[in-house]
């Protein structure tokens, strides 16, 4: 089953780029397990142009990992995305706003490491594609 996002480029907001979106890798790095966001198939890294990687699954706790267990007082709506290759997102990370709205989620307000081009971006998916990924990284965190 495929999902459509959009992609809408703050910078142009007339120009919208449809793609297949949301799917998940889990892969080892620096003996820890992290996962992927992908999106058609490409990691959130490349679409960000950040240089990090996956989320160390032992960030997870019952969804993506929250800023404000990071920082805390940050805002409880702003999820880290991408983590540097080390696996600290001390070291380095990008993260956004992600809230709902309907039957869609949408990852706004880049943030951290993220390129110029990365932080024009709002990412919008289907909510219920959006539950079955989180879902699957917190199966993931339980095997971990």
């Amino acid at each position: 089953m495929t999902s459509m996002i959009k992609l809408i480029p703050r910078i142009q907001p007339m120009h919208v780029l449809s793609v297949n979106f949301y799917t998940l890798e889990i892969t080892e790095g620096y003996a820890l397990k992290m996962f992927e966001l992908l999106i058609d198939g490409k990691p959130m890294a490349e679409w960000l142009k950040d240089g990090n990687d996956g989320i160390p699954l032992y960030l997870v706790k019952d969804e993506l990992p929250r800023w404000s267990s990071i920082a805390p007082g940050a805002a409880s709506d702003i999820f880290i995305i991408t983590v540097c290759e080390c696996g600290e997102p001390g070291c380095g990370h990008s993260r956004c706003r992600v809230r709902r709205d309907g039957n869609r989620v949408v990852f706004e307000d880049f943030r951290g490491n993220v390129g110029a081009a990365g932080r024009a971006l709002q990412l919008e998916v289907p909510a219920a594609q959006f539950d079955d990924v989180v879902q699957q990284i917190t199966a993931a965190k339980g095997h971990a």
